[in-house]
């Protein structure tokens, strides 16, 4: 069985970005993020509505770090500190060696490759730090460029459930096309 340690927190860089730790200083960018409806429109989770809901999340999160269950990574762009968004591995298995990821962006930084370049590295990540075997990714079928994306990096459509599209991607197999 794996065992994993977020402390301290894994710092992660992308050729743009910088995944870092959410603080309570970034309460404001997490905020807009899950307030704003299109990012929200193919998540299945209630949006925060006010500024102690987002407090009670950072905290959650927190704790779920500090108890090494999962790792959620603010994005930044290299030159900026502001969150633009935000990026997870969770919802391990018992054994910790199969998780999932996930992700949002702020719209106006749709389009540009950063979650492409924020998947390669969580993946990197998730297979060679973690040691998981498999991570899975699942998304709304309607949610036409994270599912291209997630082709894209090789990830295999597995089935669906809840309403949900489910992919996989297993180390040491490759299916990317790029």
């Amino acid at each position: 069985m794996n065992e994993f340690n977020f402390n301290p927190f894994p710092v992660l860089q992308t050729e743009r970005l910088v995944l870092r730790q959410i603080i309570m200083d970034d309460l404001n960018d997490l905020l807009t993020i899950r307030q704003n409806e299109e990012v929200g429109k193919y998540i299945d989770r209630p949006r925060s509505k006010t500024v102690e809901e987002a407090t009670a999340f950072i905290e959650r999160i927190t704790k779920l770090i500090a108890n090494n269950e999962s790792v959620l990574w603010g994005l930044t762009k290299a030159d900026s500190n502001r969150i633009i968004g935000t990026a997870c591995l969770w919802n391990f298995n018992e054994t910790k060696d199969k998780g999932e990821i996930g992700y949002e962006l702020l719209p106006e930084y749709w389009g540009k490759g950063y979650i492409s370049e924020v998947v390669a590295k969580l993946v990197d990540f998730g297979f060679n730090t973690l040691k998981l075997a498999s991570i899975t990714a699942v998304t709304h079928p309607e949610n036409i460029a994270s599912v291209k994306l997630l082709l894209k990096n090789g990830f295999v459509y597995e089935g669906a459930e809840g309403g949900f599209s489910v992919y996989l991607l297993t180390k040491g197999i490759s299916l990317r096309t790029h």
